[in-house]
């Protein structure tokens, strides 16, 4: 039985594996969103646009829908759940165990299909992101 391992915050998704509990874990893959690391004004070009209405002298500024930061997580979100999607309907996990930053996690979850859901054995809302696989396996063994 395969179980696959998403440890992910807005910037870096790592993509691990085990045959059984018994095993180490393996590294597959990592994907990274460069822009989480940005500041939201290197992320966008210039201020939200602005308008004169005619009637009364003066600009006004257009709100900004969606801040540039808050696009791009949901972005790089999307594009994980889309990995996870697309492996288990090739076959290639059993089980999934996810692992991620307390605001990333919910991202995470709400693209996911309903059969990638049940597959869930365990979540971990916590950024490990940067700790090796060693101790990444010994923080998620009672999931595994």
């Amino acid at each position: 039985m395969t179980t696959w391992v998403l440890v992910a915050d807005s910037a870096r998704a790592r993509f691990l594996q085990t045959e059984s509990p018994a095993r180490e874990l393996k590294e597959m893959q990592v994907l990274v969103n460069p822009s989480a690391r940005l500041k939201e004004q290197d992320l966008v070009a210039d201020a939200p646009g602005s308008h004169g209405d005619g009637a009364m002298p003066g600009r006004h500024r257009m709100p900004q829908r969606q801040d540039a930061k808050s696009k791009a997580r949901k972005t790089f979100a999307k594009e994980i759940d889309h990995q996870l999607n697309t492996a288990f309907g090739q076959g290639q996990f059993d089980k999934l165990c996810l692992v991620a930053a307390p605001n990333f996690l919910g991202e995470l979850r709400s693209g996911l299909s309903k059969e990638v859901r049940q597959r869930i054995s365990g979540e971990l809302s916590r950024d490990i992101t940067t700790l090796n696989v060693t101790d990444i396996y010994a923080a998620l063994k009672p999931f595994l």
